[in-house]
């Protein structure tokens, strides 16, 4: 998909703060490889659906439970020292981003399970959530 400049606005903010934006201001929120770093999912359900216009779409991609089950966590090497450094992450089940999106009052529209072809397990859930319009 193409994104033009004249109807997307990108946001950088710690999602783990308060958002500073209007209820009812977006139509779509997108975390991608975010959620698994953040040790309470309630707060991130909460905001987004705050901030999503009724009809919002809220989108995630994570790195799957069962990747992280095997050790798989996300990391850089420092340019200081050339050092790995594992980032902090948290191991959430499928069920935690489900039922946390349903409480925030999230519709579950879609779940994905992706996985390469030579792997045996799935490397990223993706869930489609839906504001009620």
């Amino acid at each position: 998909m193409r994104l033009e400049e004249s109807n997307v606005t990108f946001i950088n903010a710690d999602i783990a703060k308060p958002w500073q934006l209007e209820d009812t201001t977006l139509d779509l929120v997108v975390g991608n490889l975010v959620l698994e770093h953040i040790k309470d999912l309630s707060h991130v359900f909460r905001e987004a659906f705050r901030i999503l216009q009724p009809g919002g779409k809220l989108y995630v991609a994570e790195l799957h439970p069962y990747k992280q089950l095997q050790q798989s966590q996300a990391k850089f090497v420092s340019q200081k020292t050339g050092e790995e450094i594992l980032v902090d992450a948290f191991i959430h089940p499928v069920s935690e981003y489900i039922n946390e999106a349903l409480t925030a009052g999230f519709m579950l529209c879609e779940i994905g399970e992706k996985q390469r072809k030579d792997e045996k397990i799935p490397r990223l859930l993706t869930l489609l959530f839906e504001k009620e319009a």
